[in-house]
């Protein structure tokens, strides 16, 4: 350790683009107790827009390869970066970073190693779940954001129980009511009158993330509600998104935003908030839109449901099913006064249970006690 009252921590994502396990990194970066630990990131490729806010909290970036290289290409500038940054916990997170990390433990018995798996196995390719499997018994500790994902990979026969724990995402939790003004801003761009409802949905465009099911559910309420869609986000099924609105004969009342910075300012500009995923790990969207007391409506699928108490902060629904969906978004459509008590009722579950400084105090605790295990003293168990 560079300062031997704090220790060393290095933490490895593929890249820091702006979506939802990057933004674990950037909290954890920004919240970590500074005087128990010393931070650094590295990112696999070409780093993403997240350095700056990053390095703005005083934490250094690092980017290990070129775009497009080989995750092989990295294992020698991460043993260059681990050695001179006298890195005690390497953590990683998403599947390039979790398998480059095993590669270097390999290697480097005197070194903690951490990885957090965001999404549940099934969202991996067959390759990706047997490497995954085969491997995972390589670090100290497998933390999993939710229930749902830590079932999906313990069923392993090569993961120990003992060596795997359930530590939910957090956010930072803004300040309510806002006064940022960005209901209104958004709003007009989105040609919303004030007597329209808006529902949206945030989310890269394609089959995982179950945008066509919310198109589909939503072809009457449109109209009925005097409502409006809105769809953020870029992707390959975008197009496709685009000319079934247009089937459909509602591509007056939906709009495609694509990729946008500002989402906690769109997420103000919601009446309703739903996530029609076929798969999720925890989504940070979710718990950025219930924080800002924006009703919300989630399928059954990954952490959705470790979030959402049903009927109470959020309403669930099974994924794919699109009549269920249709009949959850009427139901808050149809009820301003339910739209305000689960609003309120979600952002209380989020500060009571998602933020970032408890998120940040459970990884300070994890990175503790494999330090301790790694250290002279006398072997700890990792229970």
């Amino acid at each position: 350790m560079s300062d031997p009252r704090r220790l060393s921590v290095l933490l490895l994502i593929n890249s820091l683009e702006r979506a939802g396990a990057e933004k674990v990194v950037a909290n954890l970066a920004a919240t970590m107790d500074r005087s128990r630990f010393d931070l650094t990131v590295a990112t696999i490729w070409p780093v993403g827009e997240l350095k700056e806010e990053i390095v703005s909290a005083g934490t250094g970036v690092y980017s290990l390869c070129a775009r497009g290289d080989s995750i092989l290409r990295a294992v020698i500038p991460l043993r260059q970066l681990l050695r001179r940054n006298h890195v005690d916990i390497l953590h990683s997170q998403l599947g390039a970073a979790g398998l480059l990390a095993r590669l270097t433990a390999m290697t480097c018995r005197e070194l903690g190693t951490i990885h957090t798996e965001q999404a549940i196995a099934d969202a991996y390719s067959l390759f990706g779940r047997i490497l995954n499997c085969a491997t995972q018994w390589l670090p100290d500790m497998v933390i999993a954001p939710s229930s749902d994902v830590h079932a999906s990979w313990n069923i392993c026969p090569l993961t120990r129980a003992r060596r795997t724990a359930v530590i939910p995402n957090g956010i930072h939790i803004p300040v309510w009511p806002s006064q940022s003004g960005a209901r209104q801003h958004w709003r007009s761009l989105f040609a919303a009158g004030d007597d329209e409802l808006v529902v949206g949905t945030i989310g890269y465009c394609y089959e995982r993330k179950g945008q066509r099911f919310l198109l589909e559910a939503s072809r009457d309420l449109l109209e009925r509600h005097r409502a409006r869609l809105i769809i953020v986000g870029e992707g390959p099924l975008k197009p496709q998104l685009q000319q079934l609105a247009r089937a459909y004969g509602m591509d007056d009342r939906v709009t495609f935003t694509g990729a946008q910075r500002d989402i906690g300012g769109i997420l103000e500009s919601f009446d309703v908030f739903v996530l029609p995923s076929v798969a999720e790990g925890m989504p940070i969207v979710l718990l950025e839109a219930m924080a800002r007391e924006v009703p919300s409506v989630a399928t059954t699928v990954g952490g959705n449901s470790d979030v959402i108490h049903d009927g109470e902060s959020g309403l669930l629904v099974p994924p794919k099913a699109v009549s269920p969906l249709h009949d959850a978004i009427d139901e808050l459509l149809s009820s301003p006064q339910l739209r305000s008590q689960i609003g309120a009722s979600g952002r209380s579950r989020i500060i009571a249970e998602f933020s970032v400084e408890r998120m940040s105090r459970d990884y300070g605790l994890v990175y503790e006690r494999v330090a301790a295990y790694h250290s002279d003293m006398p072997k700890q168990s990792l229970n």
